[in-house]
């Protein structure tokens, strides 16, 4: 499942990829809150040498995603997460 997004003028494709924790519809915290959650999807930057896994941090009814690149975050635009996840399980739903 991939799906090509802008994101900051330069295309990005997202696959979902989940952990075998995730497929059984388990959580990594008790909670579901936390700094450094696992999410499902896998960005991948034209010219990077690798995908990057996209984490959240959440502590309200509200998630930041963001991306680890060079020990550095970089935040993505919720909008267009979205936007490809929703493309990424409309694939996996035909």
């Amino acid at each position: 499942m991939e799906n090509t997004v802008a994101y900051q003028n330069a295309p990005y494709t997202v696959t979902i990829k989940e952990l075998w924790w995730q497929k059984q519809g388990l959580q990594q915290t008790a909670t579901g809150y936390g700094r450094k959650l696992v999410t499902p999807y896998m960005l991948s930057i034209p010219g990077a040498a690798r995908p990057y896994r996209v984490y959240a941090i959440c502590f309200s009814n509200c998630a930041s995603h963001y991306i680890l690149r060079n020990g550095e975050r970089l935040f993505l635009r919720d909008c267009e997460l979205e936007e490809a996840r929703d493309l990424a399980m409309a694939e996996v739903t035909q």
